[in-house]
């Protein structure tokens, strides 16, 4: 069985969502009890949704762990 790897969030990521319209920033994390993103729509502060990790699609490339996260 072949095992998918999902890439952990980090805030201020910015990512889409499976079924969802728009770009959006990871505003939360969590890990317990389920590995779950708060996602805010970017321009519309107003609108957040909780997504589970394995819908979201990066739109950025992955940060090496030793560069600190750029604003």
């Amino acid at each position: 069985m072949i095992r998918q790897q999902i890439r952990a969030p980090k805030k201020g990521d910015r990512v889409g969502a499976t079924g969802q319209n728009g770009t959006f920033e990871v505003i939360a994390v969590t890990t317990s009890p389920f590995s779950m993103a708060t996602l805010r729509l970017l321009g519309r502060p107003d609108i957040t949704m909780d997504v589970p990790w394995g819908a979201l699609i990066f739109r950025d490339k992955e940060r090496p762990v030793d560069s600190p996260a750029q604003p």
